[in-house]
């Protein structure tokens, strides 16, 4: 009995195992097998991606076959697992190899970029260098125009100024000129008027003396008049003076004679 017992159970383990490959085996064909047939991990970083196919695979596995045996779900998958590492060491490999390939590739395009950069870095310092040379040749350049212009505009100032000078020069000794002919007709000019100048101060003596003249005659008749006028008062008061002796006198002789008689 025990030992019918023990083969059933051994046969029931046998079948859940079966069970189990087979499930773990269908869910391997239906996202791994298949990605596997598409090249899908023929690319650089194929490895990872595998191990993250197979990390979910194991977790929907798990899933699946939680109410069965645990012992022989892990055995299947265990040995399921121990099969599948000749496939991953396969894209492990290609994963490297692709890697490297890649390294390599992104090396030459770096190596290539970097020498395209620096001949494009060449041509524009030579192209920058020669505008420069250009900009710097056509500065000296216009400099020396200005430098010249300024030089030629400085000697017609100079010319102007020694023209100027040159016309003030003239223009002073034609004033000096004009002075000194100026100061000779003004020295004659003086004495003329010193001349003119005596003459009517002899005219305005001569009539001094005349109004002074005319003034002392006239002064004199005035102080003739006065005198006769004052001749003439005084012989009044005289004659008033003699009128009132004779007067005096009479009476006097009146009163003489009447003590006489």
């Amino acid at each position: 009995m025990n030992s019918m017992w023990e083969e059933i159970k051994k046969e029931n383990r046998n079948m859940v195992r079966l069970h189990c490959e087979q499930k773990i085996q269908n869910m391997y064909e239906l996202s791994i097998g298949n990605k596997m047939k598409s090249g899908h991990y023929s690319k650089p970083g194929c490895y990872q991606l595998y191990r993250l196919d197979i990390d979910e695979m194991t977790i929907n596995y798990e899933n699946e076959v939680k109410d069965c045996d645990e012992h022989e779900t892990k055995v299947a998958l265990s040995g399921f697992m121990e099969q599948e590492k000749v496939n991953e060491k396969n894209v492990l490999m290609m994963d490297q190899k692709m890697m490297a390939e890649d390294r390599k590739r992104e090396f030459e395009r770096l190596e290539k970029t970097y020498i395209q950069r620096q001949k494009t870095l060449r041509k524009e310092f030579e192209d920058a260098l020669k505008y420069e040379q250009e900009r710097n040749e056509k500065h000296r350049n216009q400099m020396e125009m200005e430098r010249i212009e300024y030089q030629r505009k400085q000697d017609e100032k100079l010319n102007c100024i020694q023209i100027m000078h040159e016309r003030e020069n003239d223009k002073l000794r034609n004033q000096i000129a004009i002075f000194e002919a100026n100061q000779s007709m003004q020295l004659q000019y003086q004495h003329a008027m010193k001349v003119m100048e005596s003459l009517e101060l002899e005219k305005s003596i001569a009539f001094d003396v005349r109004k002074l003249q005319e003034q002392n005659k006239i002064d004199a008749q005035r102080r003739d008049v006065e005198r006769e006028e004052e001749n003439r008062k005084n012989q009044k008061k005289f004659n008033a003076i003699d009128i009132k002796l004779e007067n005096m006198q009479s009476r006097q002789g009146n009163n003489s004679g009447c003590f006489i008689s």
